[in-house]
C-alpha cells in the first residue's frame, strides 16, 4: 500500500452506538500499537495515519472484537479503537460500536476469528524488511495479491493462516495471530528481528562483492 494514500474503508458501517469502547485489555492494545509504530511495523502515511491494524477477540466463543479505528494516529489514545460486533459479508456491512470508522481490514479480522476459534489476537502490519526477506526465510505468502480491505484478501488470509501463526499478504503486509496479544506481538517482533538480520547479511554480502569486484578489475 502506498504511504502517500489515505486509507479508504471499502464497506458500509452501521454504528449501533457512538461511544468509546471500554475494556481493560485496550491498554494492552495501546502498548502494542505504540511498539509497532516505534519500530516501523505500523508506519504512518503522509496524512499521519498508521498503516496496519491490531485487534483482540472480546470474548471466547464469540466473534466480536476490538480493533484500531480507520485513520488511527501513532499516539493510540482511547479514541483509537472501535468494537466490531458483526460483519454481514453478503451486504458488505460492518456493525460496530464507537466514535469512528472501523479499520479497513475489519472483514479480514472477523473472518479469521470466525474461522479459527483459538485465535484471540490479530496483528496486521507493514514492513519492507519482512516483505523483502519473506521468500528467503520461508514465511508463508498468499499466492495472489488482492486489494486491501476486500473479502478476496480476507479469504487469502484464511488459507495462509492454516500454514502458521505468521504469514505474508503478497505485496502488502504481514499478519501475526495468537492466543493473546502478547503472543501475536512477540511473533511479529521475532519475524522482524530475523528479517532485519537477513537484510543486513544481504547488504553486507553485496558490499563485499562490490569490493572484490573493484580490486579484480
Amino acid at each position: 500500500m502506498s504511504e502517500k494514500k489515505r486509507t479508504i474503508v471499502k464497506f458500509r458501517v452501521k454504528l449501533k452506538e457512538k461511544c468509546i469502547p471500554a475494556h481493560p485489555l485496550i491498554s494492552k492494545l495501546i502498548y502494542w500499537g505504540k511498539t509497532f509504530s516505534r519500530l516501523g511495523l505500523m508506519p504512518s502515511n503522509d496524512c499521519g495515519q498508521t498503516l496496519g491494524n491490531l485487534s483482540f477477540r472480546l470474548k471466547k466463543g464469540k466473534n466480536a472484537f476490538v480493533i484500531t479505528a480507520s485513520g488511527t494516529k501513532s499516539d493510540f489514545c482511547l479514541d483509537s479503537f472501535i468494537l466490531v460486533t458483526l460483519v454481514n459479508f453478503k451486504r458488505k456491512m460492518v456493525y460496530a460500536i464507537g466514535n469512528r470508522m472501523p479499520s479497513s481490514e475489519s472483514m479480514l479480522h472477523f473472518l479469521l476469528y470466525r474461522s479459527f476459534p483459538d485465535i484471540n489476537a490479530i496483528f496486521h502490519g507493514h514492513c519492507e524488511k519482512i516483505l523483502k526477506a519473506a521468500k528467503k526465510l520461508n514465511f508463508p505468502v498468499t499466492d495472489k495479491e488482492e486489494p486491501y480491505g476486500t473479502l478476496a484478501l480476507a479469504n487469502k488470509a484464511i488459507a495462509a493462516a492454516k500454514e502458521g501463526d505468521f504469514f505474508i499478504l503478497k505485496n502488502h503486509g504481514f499478519v501475526a495471530i495468537g492466543k493473546d496479544m502478547d503472543e501475536s506481538g512477540e511473533t511479529a517482533l521475532n519475524a522482524f528481528r530475523i528479517a532485519t538480520k537477513a537484510c543486513l547479511r544481504q547488504a553486507s554480502s553485496k558490499t563485499l562483492r562490490g569490493i572484490i569486484y573493484s580490486f579484480s578489475r
